[in-house]
């Protein structure tokens, strides 16, 4: 054998590892994120969540029809309820209100046990140009999550992404995609209105979410 094939066959050898070292890293970070997944509807449903951190928020979907009133009154009870349930569980709760974006348009921090959780609102094109000052200084506060409420994600993508932001939750009135991670960010779409939605962070950052009628 010449060196001319020796060369060949190790740049061919050289490749193949290449490709099962990419192979092996992303079927870990899938598997492994649903057994992380796994474990935290594990824990939920033994009723042990201590050292999570839970967010929950309004469902804001509008049905083909549904009563303003009953619904809203169903909605203060339920996230009341839910949020008591998990705080049995141990767990470190804040409840969002998402049909009250200006609240949170120059950043809000809120406790969550020992943990700080940084919140604002992205509702306009003005408000997505500036998103990443805001999450600049609630990092310097020494927030641990940063999170986004967003009228519609297409607001961040089109002017920064969604760089430096651990949770977006998506209103978008015709937002309909699965829970996804995307540059880091864990993205999920709010359920509608008479639901509420459920952000669960292990306590090693696992994110994952759930809606609750």
């Amino acid at each position: 054998m010449n060196q001319e094939s020796r060369e060949r066959i190790a740049l061919v050898v050289f490749l193949l590892l290449v490709v099962a070292v990419l192979t092996a890293g992303v079927v870990y970070i899938t598997v492994g994120h649903s057994w992380n997944t796994a474990a935290t509807t594990i824990d939920d449903a033994a009723g042990s969540l201590d050292g999570y951190t839970v967010i929950v928020y309004d469902g804001v979907k509008v049905p083909a029809s549904f009563d303003d009133k009953a619904e809203t009154s169903h909605d203060i009870t339920s996230k009341v309820s839910l949020a008591k349930s998990y705080e049995e569980k141990r767990a470190n709760v804040i409840t969002l209100h998402t049909t009250n974006l200006g609240f949170y348009r120059e950043g809000v921090i809120l406790k969550a046990g020992d943990k700080r959780v940084g919140v604002f609102s992205v509702s306009s094109t003005e408000d997505a140009s500036r998103y990443q000052n805001i999450v600049g200084a609630l990092k310097s506060q020494g927030v641990d999550y940063t999170v986004c409420i967003a009228s519609d994600t297409s607001l961040l993508v089109a002017a920064h992404g969604t760089r430096d932001i651990d949770v977006v939750i998506d209103l978008g009135l015709d937002a309909d995609h699965d829970a996804s991670v995307t540059s880091g960010t864990y993205l999920v779409t709010a359920p509608s209105v008479g639901k509420i939605g459920s952000i669960l962070v292990s306590p090693t950052n696992v994110v994952s979410d759930k809606s609750t009628s």
